[in-house]
Formats: structure tokens, C-alpha cells, sequence
């Protein structure tokens, strides 16, 4: 998301306070002109082959479309029951899935890596807290694209996978707690540490205490195995128009940094239930959404690696990035995953969230260009 759109925000009690919306009867403009001629657009010059847009607002579902193709050999069309690989959304997931287990008293988030994972290098000076909040230093095992292209379209067992990443070349890229560099290795160890602790899958404790209590009905872990109704086919775009059968990968190696499947009125219910406190409780909800520090007390936003071009102006909780845009607090995701990209934002005041999901490369880029639209519309709705 652009930058140059975004304020520091200064904490996050507020906005988890602020999450008690009363529906309201008045809505956003009811024809959504100007995200379907988006949407349209965006379609007709090639970007992507599919989209599918939903949004809420009052924390209702007031809007939901798909443009485009879903599968380009099949021609079938985006519908709203399309199924689409979310990416890196997982993480929020994941994030939500140890601060439930810190409930039930299984673990705490300052726990060092080393009670769950002793033989992994230097697990006892990173911290859970700094897996979620990558501020680890742990190196980010999907940034060496020769290694990571190869590993990807394997079937490996979560055991191999972690020894996979305990014998990187590079282990770490700083100390841990003295950076922020965004790193999906420390979400798949936080998969293992749930497996640990819990005696089960990643997928059978998220399911149950997660995605359950959300009451969410189509969002899962995948398997490219599964027949899936209504799944949506991942392209490459190499060009306007210039659509390719994207790379195969594994669900087996994201895992809990990137393996979910959802529909964007999964996604539109989930923040919904995250934020009515259905899923984690408010005290946990406002440690997911805490700007991370460093532990010299800095703002983790300020020391992030790679640098920024420009200086940085949000701040990464736990699974969960926290802005702000027009004086309304807002918390945003983005994934992207072969053949797929997702995002979506949400207004806790407001109760008005975003979501996008395609089967290309477009989802941020889209969410971007209708945002601000969407969000004065529903500020004015909302008699501010």
C-alpha cells in the first residue's frame, strides 16, 4: 500500500477498543460505481484474470462481486463461492492461533523458541513475540529464489521443513530484538511450536479453535489434493493479457506462513468475529494489534531491514499491520502466493472492512486504488 497515504499510529488500545460498532441504517453508495468500473477496468486490460471484491461496513456484508475468470480453459466466472489461496493472510490466523493457546495457558508469547524447539540454532535467545513480530532475525527461507523455486514443488513433512531451516546458510540476519525484517521461516517454526505444544496438526488446532469459533465456512488449510468446489485456478501474468499456469507449490511449505484457502465473505466474517472478541479475548486481540518494539524500547517500524526508500509509517503487530489513513485507524494483511494475491483492510470504528482476492497479481494494487473511495463513503454513512 502506498505510503505516502499512512500515519504512524501511536497504539493500539484504542483501536481494539473502538471495535464495538452498532450496525448502521445507513450504508455506502448502494450502485458501488466506482469500484465496479475499477474492478471492470482492471479486468479488460489484462491484469488479472479474476477478482473477487466484498466489502462490509456496520460489520455487514453490503457488498460482494466477481469479475473475470475464476479458470481461463474451463471459462468459468469469478462468483462469490470462488476459493482462492490467501498467502501470507495465514499469518493473522497463525498469530491468533499461539495468543489462543496463551489463553489457555500452554504457552506465553515470551517463551524462548528453545522450550518447543531445543535443537533449532540459538532458539533460546528468540522469542515467540519475535517470531510473530519478525523481529527475530531469523532469515526468511522464501528470499533465496533459486533454493526456495526448487524446494517448493516438493511434499516434506514439517519435521524436514525445520531442519531445512536450522541449516540455512545464512541463519540469521541480525541479532534478535534489534530489527525488523519480515521472515515467513519464523511463521512456519510458530506452525511447529503449535504442533508441539498441542500434540496435533497446525490444521486440526486452527480449525477448532479458530476458524471454528470464527464460524467461518470455507476457509481451511489447503491441500492442492483437495477437490475444492468452486476453487479458482493461480496465474502468472507476463504481460497485458498474457496469462500462464503459475508454478506449482506445495502447501506442505508455507504452512502457517502462508497455506490458507478462503472466499473473501470468509474474510469479510473473520475480522467481524475477530474483533467481537468471538475468537481471542480483547486483552490478546489488543497484544495482536501492538505495534512491535525493539528491545531497546524503539518502534520496530523504525529499524526495518531492507531500509526503507522512505521513512516508515506503519507498524507490524503480531500477524497484523496497524495504520491509519484519513484519521481512521485501519489494520491490513497483504498475501501473495504462486498465482494468487489477497489483501484486505479494516476500520474497527467503522466496522467497514475490504477485502480482495485474485487469481493474478493485482489484490494490493486494486485495494489501493478504491480504498479511499470506499472509506468516504462510509465516514459520510457514518455521519462523521
Amino acid at each position: 500500500m502506498e505510503l505516502s497515504r499512512r500515519s504512524i499510529v501511536a497504539g493500539a488500545a484504542g483501536l481494539a477498543a473502538a471495535t464495538a460498532v452498532k450496525s448502521k441504517a445507513a450504508s455506502l453508495d448502494p450502485s458501488f460505481a466506482e469500484v465496479r468500473a475499477a474492478a471492470a477496468d482492471t479486468i479488460s486490460k489484462g491484469a488479472t484474470p479474476g477478482l473477487m471484491i466484498a466489502i462490509a461496513h456496520g460489520w455487514r456484508t453490503v457488498f460482494r462481486e466477481g469479475f473475470g475468470s475464476a479458470n481461463l480453459e474451463c471459462f468459468t466466472p469469478v462468483v462469490p463461492e470462488t476459493v482462492f489461496h490467501i498467502g501470507s493472510m495465514t499469518k493473522q490466523f497463525t498469530a491468533a492461533a499461539i495468543l489462543r493457546l496463551q489463553e489457555q495457558g500452554l504457552l506465553a508469547v515470551d517463551d524462548p523458541l528453545s522450550r518447543f524447539i531445543p535443537d533449532f540454532p540459538d532458539a533460546a535467545a528468540v522469542t515467540l513475540r519475535q517470531l510473530l513480530t519478525h523481529t527475530s532475525g531469523l532469515h526468511n527461507f522464501t528470499a533465496d529464489l533459486f533454493p526456495y523455486t526448487m524446494l517448493q514443488s516438493q511434499d516434506i513433512s514439517l519435521a524436514k521443513l525445520v531442519a531445512y531451516l536450522s541449516k540455512q546458510a545464512v541463519e540469521y540476519d541480525f541479532e534478535p530484538g534489534t530489527a525488523h525484517s519480515y521472515s515467513n521461516s519464523g511463521f512456519v517454526l510458530l506452525g511447529a511450536v503449535i504442533e508441539k505444544v498441542t500434540g496435533e496438526t497446525y490444521s486440526t488446532y486452527l480449525k477448532r479453535e479458530v476458524l471454528d469459533r470464527a464460524r467461518l465456512k470455507s476457509t481451511v488449510v489447503d491441500r492442492v489434493s483437495d477437490v475444492v468446489p468452486h476453487r479458482a485456478s493461480g496465474y502468472e501474468v507476463w504481460g497485458p493479457g498474457n496469462f500462464h499456469n503459475a508454478l506449482f507449490i506445495s502447501m506442505s511449505i508455507p504452512r502457517a506462513a502462508g497455506a490458507l484457502r478462503s472466499t473473501a465473505e470468509d474474510l469479510l466474517a473473520w475480522h467481524r468475529a475477530l474483533f467481537a472478541g468471538d475468537v481471542i479475548t480483547p486483552a490478546s486481540l489488543a497484544l495482536m494489534l501492538e505495534p512491535s518494539r525493539l528491545k531497546n524500547g524503539d518502534l520496530a517500524s523504525t529499524n526495518a531491514r531492507p531500509a526503507p526508500k522512505k521513512p516508515p509509517t506503519s507498524n507490524y503487530g503480531m500477524g497484523l499491520i496497524v495504520d491509519e489513513l484519513e484519521g481512521e485507524k485501519f489494520v491490513q494483511h497483504p498475501g501473495a502466493i504462486n498465482g494468487f494475491t489477497a489483501d484486505m483492510v479494516t476500520f474497527p470504528r467503522l466496522g467497514l472492512s475490504l477485502a480482495v482476492l485474485s487469481n493474478g497479481p493485482v489484490a494490493d494494487e486494486l485495494v489501493d486504488q478504491i480504498l479511499p473511495g470506499v472509506l468516504r463513503g462510509a465516514i459520510r454513512a457514518d455521519g462523521k
